[in-house]
This record gives structure tokens, sequence and C-alpha cells, in this order.
């Protein structure tokens, strides 16, 4: 009888900590699905950022190529065909990295919103 009520009371002890170990894990899945969606907004932020950097970047090329293309004293045709496309290749290295930069930005809004949907099935 006494085997029997230690063999019950032991498996009573198993029983809890499955079910402890169980919703720890569940508690450690959650807490790793929130840092997710935490970290990939931090990404989206600087990835912001880095698109307005680069928007004024942009803005600072056109203005320099209007001004090449206006000032004409001093310079003789062939040095403003040169600086045009001197320019002209900042522009372009310029634009393909703000097509690079919305690329990387939907991407972390789709991975953002696979975030989100494992945080609410958790819940």
């Amino acid at each position: 009888m006494k085997s029997l009520i230690i063999l019950s009371f032991l498996f009573g002890i198993t029983f809890n900590s499955i079910a402890q170990e169980s919703s720890i894990k569940r508690e450690l899945d959650s807490l790793k699905t929130v840092h997710a969606v935490c970290d990939i907004t931090s990404q989206i932020g600087k990835n912001i950022k880095t698109h307005d950097s680069l928007s004024k970047i942009q803005e600072k090329y056109k203005s320099q190529y209007l001004d090449i293309q206006s000032f004409k004293i001093g310079r003789t045709k062939l040095d403003k065909e040169k600086q045009i496309k001197e320019i002209n290749t900042l522009i372009e290295n310029n634009d393909k990295a703000i097509i690079e930069n919305r690329a990387l930005y939907h991407s972390l809004l789709e991975k953002l919103k696979v975030a989100e949907e494992k945080v609410k099935l958790l819940n």
C-alpha cells in the first residue's frame, strides 16, 4: 500500500513537471516571437532612416546636375559632358540603392506581418 501511495505521488509530481515544462516552453516561444517582432520593427526604423538619407543625397545630386547644366562660363563642352557623366553615374548608383532599400523595406514588412500573426496565434 505504501508503494502504491509513493508511486501515485511520484506520478503526480511527474505530471506537474511535464505541465510546467510545457508552460515554460510556450512562454519561451512567446518571448522569442515578441523579440522577433521588436527586432524587425527596429530594422524597419533603421531602413526608414537610410531611405531618408538616400533621398536627401538624391536631391543634392539632382541640384548639382542642374547647376552643371546651367553653368557655362569658363568651361568647355567636354568638361561639362564629363561632369554630367560623373553626376549621372552618382544619380544612377543612388537610384539603385533606393530601390534596394525599398525592396528590403517591403521584405521587412512581410516578415513583420508573419511575426504578428504568430503572436496572435500564441494568444
